[in-house]
């Protein structure tokens, strides 16, 4: 077995339309779905959310320097997306890493957007996406129980 580049990689070539497509379908789903009340998660709809954002901000790069892959860009925004919106950043670079078997093709470009993303992400809302769905007094009660107690 040889080594592959990110661009050879079939998990992240992408056609360049394909991206527009699901730019206006995606969101609808996943407000839908939300909506529903139906159980679904933000897991995925993060990553997708970042894909398309990484996409949408490539195709712009690309037509600035052009001959990199769109497919790359869109597999930094998921997993820039998922970082921010889990603040979880060290879970979101293994898990990319591990979801495209590219190890170290795209590690320093993937560190770089998580950290930009995260702190980003930090600086506007400390809670991630799970703990914003709490109330207040919810988080305040979490934060309490975490206090060790005196004895």
């Amino acid at each position: 077995m040889g080594r592959t580049s990110p661009s050879s990689c079939s998990c992240i070539r992408s056609s360049r339309s394909s991206w527009r497509r699901w730019s206006f379908v995606r969101p609808i789903a996943t407000v839908g779905a939300v909506a529903s009340g139906a159980p679904g998660g933000l897991f995925t709809p993060s990553l997708a959310a970042g894909a398309l954002a990484g996409a949408g901000l490539g195709q712009l790069w690309l037509l600035v320097h052009p001959g990199g892959d769109l497919g790359l860009y869109a597999l930094l925004g998921a997993g820039a997306m998922l970082a921010a919106s889990t603040q979880g950043p060290i879970s979101s670079l293994v898990l990319m890493m591990e979801l495209t078997g590219q190890a170290r093709a795209f590690a320093l470009p993937m560190m770089i957007a998580i950290v930009l993303a995260t702190a980003t992400a930090r600086l506007i809302e400390w809670r991630s996406v799970y703990e914003a769905r709490l109330t207040d007094e919810e988080v305040a009660e979490r934060l309490r129980a975490r206090e060790p107690r005196g004895g």
